[in-house]
C-alpha cells in the first residue's frame, strides 16, 4: 500500500484542496458568457466583478504553489506570472500545481477619462481591487487567441515542501518558522490508517487527521460576519498535537479553543501538529474561504423639505439622504440631479427654483465598494415647479368697453392659460376655455356692475404644477344707465393778484389764505374746500360734492389775492378718477357802503369760461359747478358766495354733469344772468 504523497510514475490524485483551485481557474475560461439577473447591474459590470474575483483567487494559488510578484510589476506582469508553468526540471517535485494558473488567452482592455467601474491592480496587497474611478483600469477581461505567448512560459516555485528528489524520502523538508510543519524529513513505510487513533505496533508514525471547522467554508450573509468559527481536532487522539491556524497571511498562531472571529473575505488555514514526532505525524492543512455572499445595496430614500417649487414662497428646497443599509458594509452613498454626475452624498444641500426653472429631477443610489456589494437601484424624486398665474393687463378702460389680455410669465412650453368669467356683483363662473386672444367685455352684456375674469396657468407637463387663479375685476357700465356713486377732494393753486399779493397754501393745497392784515392782531382771508361723499348722480341731476369754507379778513389794499384756480377730483365708486379744473375770482369790496351786505367779500364762479369736459363711459361730459345753501354770515347765488366783514360762513357747493348738449345750454343760462342751477 503505497502513501498518498508517494509519487508511482509520475501519476498521482488530486487532492480537495487542489479540485477546489481547478474550480476557481475553469472559472476565468467562462468570463465571456457572464450573466446578471434581478438587479440593475449591467452585465459586464457583473462579469467585471467575477472575473476579478476568480483572478484574485488564482493568484493566491499560485502565491501558495510558491509562485513569486514583485512589488513593481503592473497587471501585465502579473497576469503574465498566472500564465507560465513551473520550471520543467522541477515540476515533478512540486506539492501543489505547476501548470498555469489562468487561460493562456487570457487578455484585458484599459480605459480612462470616464468614471465606471474598473479592475485596479494593488501591489502592496497582491490582488485586483474594484474601484469605481475615472483614472485608468480594467474595464474588462477577454478570452482571445491572440493573448496566448509565442512561447511557453516557466518561472521559479519556491515552495518550503518538495517531493524528494533522491534518497529513501517521500520529500525534502526546509527550515520553517512560526509553527509551520515539523522540520526534517519524516520516512513513510506504509499508508496510515485513517484518522489519528493510537500508533500501531509496528511502522511508522500515524498521520494525525486534519481539523475541522464549525462552519464550512462558502458564503455567508454579510450581517454574519465576523463569523465565529471553532476549530475542533477531530478523531485525533488528546495528548498527541496542538492545533495550529492563521487567518488570510497571517503567521500560524496555537489555537487556544475559544471561537475565532473571522472576518469576511478571509481564508482560515488549520493543521494538527504532532506532540510526538516518532508516532504522530502532521495532519494535512484545513483551509477555508469564507466570503460575503453577493447582495444587492437597497435604494436610498430621497426626502424634500416640501414637494414642490414656487418662485414666490418656496423657492429653494433642502434634500436630504438616507441610507437603509447596515453602516458597516463598504459603500457610498451617491445623488445627481438632471442626468449630471454622480455625487458623493455628505449632508443636505439645497436646490432653487433659478436653477432649476423647470424642475429638478433627483435620484439617488448606494453603490457597493466591494464585488461582491451590488449597487442599489436608484431611486428618484421629481420636485416639480408650481406655476404663476397669468399676468392681466386691461386696455381701454372707460367702464363701458374693456379688452382684457393674458400673459404667461412662466417658461415656454410650460403651461396653457385658461380662463372663465362671471358677471359681478355675483354669478356663477362660466365654462373655462383656453386662452387664444385678447377678450372685450362691454358694459350692455353686464349691466348691473361689471365682469370678473379668473385664469390660471395649466401644467403641460409633469414637472408643473398648475398655478392658483388670478383674477381680475372690470367695472362695466351700461351708458344709457348710469348713475354715480363716489366721493369728492379738492385743491387751491395758481392764485392772481398784484406784484405785491401775499398769499399761501396748506400743505394739502385744500386752503388757500391771503392778503395782509389790516392791523397785527386782525386775520387775513382763508378759503377752504371740504369735499364729501355721494350717492346715485344720474346726468342732468344736481349733486352735492363739498363744501367752501370762507373766512372775510380786513386786509391791506394791493396785498390780496384776484383770483385762485379749485381743483376738483371726483373718485367714482368703480374706481374711474373725474378730474376737472374751475377758476374761481375773488372780489374785496372796499368797505364804505355801512351795510354788511354791502361791505361782504365773496367768491365768484366764472362762467365766462366754457365748463371742462371729462370722459364718463366712453363718452364725453361737462361738469358745471354752482352754490347752494349757507351758514350764518354769509348768503349765495348759484354763482356767488358773499361773506360778511370779519366773519366766517360756509356754502353747499353743487355739480352737474351732463352731456355737451344739455351742459352748454345750462352754461349759457348761467352765463347771461341764471340765477338758479338747473336739475336741483
Amino acid at each position: 500500500m503505497h502513501s498518498p504523497f508517494y509519487r508511482s510514475g509520475g501519476n498521482r490524485a488530486f487532492s480537495v484542496l487542489e479540485v477546489l483551485v481547478v474550480v476557481a481557474v475553469l472559472s476565468i475560461a467562462f468570463i465571456s458568457v457572464a450573466k446578471f439577473a434581478g438587479t440593475r447591474e449591467a452585465a459586464g459590470a457583473h462579469k467585471l466583478r467575477q472575473t476579478t474575483k476568480a483572478l484574485n483567487q488564482s493568484i493566491e494559488v499560485y502565491l501558495a504553489s510558491g509562485g513569486k510578484i514583485d512589488p513593481d510589476w503592473g497587471a501585465v506582469e502579473v497576469i503574465g506570472a498566472l500564465k507560465a508553468r513551473a520550471r520543467s526540471e522541477r515540476q515533478h517535485r512540486i506539492v501543489g500545481l505547476t501548470e498555469n494558473m489562468v487561460d493562456q488567452r487570457l487578455g484585458f482592455e484599459e480605459s480612462s477619462g470616464e468614471r465606471e467601474l474598473k479592475a485596479v491592480w494593488d501591489a502592496s496587497a497582491k490582488r485586483f481591487q474594484l474601484v469605481e474611478t475615472a483614472a485608468a483600469g480594467i474595464t474588462d477581461f477577454q478570452l482571445s487567441d491572440a493573448n496566448i505567448p509565442a512561447e511557453g512560459m516557466e518561472d521559479e516555485r519556491a515552495t518550503g515542501l518538495l517531493f524528494a528528489d533522491t534518497g529513501h524520502w517521500v520529500w525534502d523538508y526546509q527550515d520553517r518558522s512560526n509553527g509551520g510543519p515539523a522540520r526534517g524529513p519524516t520516512p513513510v513505510t506504509s499508508q496510515p490508517p485513517a484518522g489519528g487513533g493510537a500508533p500501531p505496533t509496528g511502522g511508522g508514525p500515524t498521520e494525525l487527521a486534519a481539523p475541522t471547522f464549525s462552519h464550512a467554508a462558502g458564503e455567508y450573509v454579510f450581517s454574519d460576519f465576523d463569523l465565529p468559527v471553532v476549530i475542533s481536532a477531530g478523531d485525533n487522539t488528546p495528548g498527541t498535537f496542538q492545533i495550529f491556524y492563521r487567518l488570510g497571511a497571517g503567521p500560524f498562531r496555537l489555537y487556544n479553543g475559544n471561537p475565532l472571529s473571522v472576518p469576511q473575505g478571509s481564508d482560515l488555514v488549520a493543521y494538527a501538529k504532532s506532540v510526538n514526532a516518532s508516532s504522530y505525524a502532521d495532519s494535512p492543512l484545513s483551509v477555508a474561504s469564507y466570503n460575503v455572499e453577493p447582495f444587492q445595496l437597497s435604494p436610498p430614500t430621497i426626502t424634500a423639505n416640501h414637494p414642490h417649487f414656487d418662485s414666490g414662497s418656496r423657492p429653494t428646497i433642502r434634500i436630504t439622504l438616507t441610507d437603509p443599509n447596515d453602516s458597516r458594509v463598504p459603500s457610498t452613498m451617491r445623488y445627481r440631479v438632471e442626468g449630471g454626475p454622480w455625487t458623493a452624498y455628505s449632508g443636505a444641500f439645497d436646490l432653487d427654483v433659478a436653477t432649476f426653472a423647470s424642475g429638478a429631477q433627483i435620484e439617488a443610489a448606494v453603490f457597493g465598494d466591494q464585488p461582491w456589494v451590488q449597487d442599489s437601484i436608484a431611486s428618484g424624486l421629481l420636485l416639480p415647479v408650481k406655476l404663476q398665474p397669468p399676468v392681466f393687463a386691461v386696455e381701454s378702460l372707460d367702464f363701458v368697453e374693456a379688452e382684457v389680455t393674458l400673459t404667461n410669465p412662466n417658461p415656454v412650453g410650460s403651461s396653457l392659460m385658461r380662463h372663465q368669467t362671471m358677471a359681478l356683483p355675483s354669478s356663477p363662473y362660466g365654462a373655462e376655455t383656453l386662452y387664444a386672444g385678447a377678450m372685450v367685455y362691454r358694459g350692455e352684456d353686464y349691466p348691473d356692475g361689471g365682469v370678473r375674469v379668473s385664469a390660471r396657468s395649466t401644467a403641460s407637463s409633469e414637472r408643473f404644477l398648475d398655478s392658483d387663479p388670478a383674477t381680475v375685476d372690470v367695472p362695466l357700465v351700461d351708458p344709457d344707465d348710469w348713475s354715480l356713486d363716489g366721493g369728492a377732494s379738492g385743491t387751491f393753486a395758481n392764485g392772481v393778484g398784484l406784484p405785491s399779493m401775499d398769499e399761501s397754501y396748506s400743505v394739502d393745497g385744500s386752503m388757500f389764505s391771503w392778503g395782509t392784515p389790516t392791523f397785527p392782531n386782525w386775520n387775513r382771508s382763508v378759503a377752504e374746500f371740504t369735499g364729501n361723499d355721494f350717492t346715485g348722480a344720474v346726468p342732468g341731476a344736481i349733486f352735492k360734492i363739498g363744501e367752501i369754507h370762507y373766512f372775510n379778513g380786513d386786509i391791506l389794499g394791493g396785498t390780496g389775492a384776484n383770483g385762485v384756480d379749485l381743483s376738483v377730483n371726483l373718485q367714482l365708486g368703480f374706481g374711474q378718477n373725474v378730474p376737472f379744473t374751475v377758476p374761481l375770482e375773488l372780489i374785496n369790496v372796499p368797505n364804505n357802503t355801512g351795510s354788511q351786505a354791502g361791505d361782504a367779500d365773496f367768491v365768484k364762479i366764472n362762467y365766462n369760461a366754457p365748463p371742462p369736459q371729462v370722459e364718463l363711459f366712453g363718452k364725453p361730459y361737462r361738469v358745471i359747478l354752482g352754490f347752494g345753501q349757507t351758514s350764518a354770515n354769509g348768503y349765495s347765488s348759484v354763482s356767488q358766495f358773499h361773506v360778511f366783514e370779519n366773519e366766517s360762513a360756509s356754502a353747499d357747493v353743487h355739480a352737474v354733469v351732463a352731456p355737451p348738449a344739455v351742459a352748454n345750454a345750462i352754461w349759457h343760462y348761467l352765463r347771461f344772468g341764471g340765477s338758479v342751477l338747473p336739475g336741483g
